[in-house]
């Protein structure tokens, strides 16, 4: 059975199985659509993963360029520093690439660089913040860790716009308002996120603390033991 797994800019890739193996194929083309460069690996069905990411490899060490949706190999195995260097590479090549700044803002944020994941993110919305509808949500908790916590509320709240029933989305808004020491504010996000995830473990925890500081002691009290009782 042949099925594709991604297209690049006058190259093709495809597999074909065999029983128990798959090979992988990437071709490069000429401007006359004339066969120049192939690449192949095979391995068994449960490796081939690994398979595609060594001939990926092959492929970004060629220096060839490649469409960014088939390549997330380095980000996809969390080596977040080779993901940017690559990400990097391909906004080099093009400027306006939103598919790039998209994961080298998420490759930035799991490295550390706070600064760049925003400014990476910032410049995704820019150029269409419809397309990554969970942008916001990615870049406020960056605010968040970065302390800018009025700026990760004013995230959370536009990504709420549209994901209006997901939990996280409540709870991460709620962290930043106790941050802010808007207490009111905190319970009434983590009461939300409960809400809708009623299994919502860690959202229990923090509105109990929430609640302790506001002196509302039993309730605090009922919070932490259901979320003792859901995550032990």
């Amino acid at each position: 059975e042949d099925y594709k797994i991604g297209r690049l800019n006058r190259k093709e890739s495809y597999s074909r199985s065999y029983g128990n193996s798959t090979t992988y194929y990437l071709k490069e083309y000429k401007e006359e659509n004339k066969e120049l460069v192939m690449y192949s690996c095979t391995a068994s069905k449960k490796d081939r993963y690994k398979c595609r990411n060594e001939i990926l490899r092959e492929v970004i060490a060629s220096g060839v360029d490649i469409y960014i949706e088939l390549d997330h190999t380095y980000f996809n195995e969390r080596d977040y520093k080779k993901a940017i260097i690559y990400y990097s590479k391909v906004i080099d090549r093009d400027p306006n690439n939103i598919d790039a700044f998209y994961y080298r803002s998420l490759s930035r944020w799991k490295a550390g660089d706070y600064k760049g994941a925003i400014i990476d993110s910032t410049r995704v919305i820019e150029i269409n913040p419809l397309k990554f509808d969970k942008v916001f949500f990615y870049r406020g908790i960056v605010k968040r860790e970065n302390r800018d916590f009025k700026g990760a509320i004013e995230d959370f709240t536009i990504y709420l716009k549209t994901w209006v029933t997901d939990s996280k989305g409540y709870f991460q808004r709620g962290v930043a308002r106790e941050s802010l020491e808007d207490y009111e504010g905190a319970t009434n996000d983590y009461s939300k996120a409960i809400d809708i995830d009623p299994n919502f473990g860690i959202a229990y925890g923090a509105r109990g603390r929430v609640r302790e500081i506001l002196k509302s002691y039993e309730l605090a009290i009922e919070d932490y033991n259901k979320g003792i009782e859901i995550d032990p």
